[in-house]
């Protein structure tokens, strides 16, 4: 597993999946919409590259977390698991890690 910072996963995404299908999942009207927030880094195993994202509807609803995870090679972008399924960062991070490992331990990759 290899850390990134969060602009190396952008700019992988943007320079993979933005110029094949002008989509740009960090785009700032869409991050503004769901009131997103993206962490400083993400874990790249093989040709996945795992972070935590979290999104507000309103003010007043709470912040939920969501598992993402991008292949390298294309630079697309999906959820893992259900959208906004985890209530807490910490819950969110814990099966993260879990996931990671286990793909880790079951997954050859050159």
């Amino acid at each position: 597993m290899i850390t990134l910072p969060i602009e190396d996963i952008r700019r992988r995404h943007l320079d993979t999946n933005y110029r094949e299908r002008g989509v740009n999942w960090f785009e700032q009207g869409a991050t503004r919409f769901f009131r997103s927030r993206y962490p400083m880094w993400g874990f790249k195993a093989g040709p996945l590259v795992f972070f935590l994202t979290s999104e507000q509807f309103d003010p007043g609803y709470p912040r939920c977390y969501n598992i993402r995870v991008m292949d390298w090679q294309t630079g697309r972008i999906n959820t893992l698991g259900e959208f906004q399924q985890w209530a807490s960062r910490h819950k969110a991070w814990h099966h993260m890690m879990k996931i990671i490992q286990r793909y880790e331990r079951y997954t050859t990759y050159a």
